[in-house]
């Protein structure tokens, strides 16, 4: 499933992708919630190092992370279900930045490096070609800024 995903929504991405937020204004990460997401991220990581590879983290470019009115329509059709998706997202980027802070893995903060905007992203989550053009760049800049010093 994570190869089927990886080449319909990576490699052969919709022309107009689809991402329904979640629709009630109640939607929170709850601390049992929260703590399930970082143990799992946790034991990927560790899973990474025990198989001898370096893993990178990266974060997502979504319109949660975006300050931007043109992007509330991607996130609800109401004010109270926009902040409340808008506060799941920037707590999932923030809990990346966190756990890849502590682990001390690479982070390439895609979140950060690309603007989210109508030219950058389909709906909430889903990049468009320009975007991921843009996620490209940023990783190959992750990883050259990342290699051993050239001196």
């Amino acid at each position: 499933s994570v190869l089927y995903g990886f080449l319909r929504f990576r490699v052969f991405p919709p022309d107009t992708p689809k991402f329904a937020p979640p629709a009630s204004s109640r939607n929170h990460v709850t601390e049992r919630g929260g703590e399930a997401f970082r143990d799992e991220l946790e034991k990927m990581l560790d899973s990474i190092m025990a198989a001898g590879a370096r893993p990178v983290l990266a974060t997502q470019v979504t319109a949660s992370g975006s300050a931007s009115l043109e992007l509330d329509d991607y996130l609800g059709s109401s004010p109270e279900q926009v902040t409340a998706n808008r506060e799941i997202g920037k707590w999932l980027t923030n809990c990346v930045r966190e756990v890849a802070s502590e682990r001390n893995v690479l982070l390439i903060d895609c979140a950060t490096e690309v603007e989210a905007n109508p030219e950058t992203l389909g709906d909430a989550i889903h990049l468009s070609e320009q975007g991921h053009k843009l996620v490209a760049e940023s990783w190959l800049n992750g990883f050259i800024n990342s290699g051993p010093s050239r001196e």
